[in-house]
């Protein structure tokens, strides 16, 4: 869904105000197009128009 996949590694900015972060993990794509982005620390709920991949899902186990 809009050139993102399951497992992609990807930076995305999320929250408002005060509150706003910049998370880097592995991307879950929901059925409704937003995105669970799975962390260190947890997980956060992203859309796409604020979340660049970083790399692609290949196989290959990137850290961050």
């Amino acid at each position: 869904m809009q050139g993102f996949q399951t497992g992609d590694m990807v930076k995305t900015v999320a929250g408002a105000g005060k509150k706003i972060r910049t998370y880097l993990g592995s991307v879950g794509i929901r059925s409704s197009g937003s995105f669970n982005v799975t962390t260190a620390r947890g997980w956060c709920k992203a859309s796409a128009t604020n979340t660049v991949q970083l790399y692609k899902k290949d196989g290959y186990a990137y850290g961050y």
